[in-house]
């Protein structure tokens, strides 16, 4: 029922999908989440946490061959436009993610 970081362990990822409000990255520094995804305007941020706190980058660190920041932002916004079963359907499609 409650969180005890120092038996429980952050998840690898935390995915926030920010419609309304304006995240602040620096919410998470307490979890030390290793990587955090931000989607808003239809453009994705991957922050890596470091010791120092969150630095952006381009890639993710656990899918490293896989274009996440044009992948994520396709298949939400199909999501939203058209459907989220469309979506699903066309993401268990592809074969190749890169």
């Amino acid at each position: 029922e409650r969180i005890d970081l120092t038996v429980d362990p952050p998840p690898d990822l935390a995915i926030e999908v920010d419609f309304t409000s304006l995240t602040d990255v620096e919410a998470y520094q307490l979890l030390k989440i290793p990587e955090l995804w931000v989607y808003r305007r239809e453009e994705l941020k991957i922050y890596l946490f470091r010791e120092d706190g969150y630095q952006e980058r381009d890639n993710s660190r656990l899918f490293p061959d896989i274009n996440i920041k044009k992948l994520f932002p396709y298949h939400v916004e199909l999501g939203w436009k058209q459907g989220s079963s469309l979506a699903l359907r066309q993401f268990e499609a592809l074969e190749n993610f890169s």
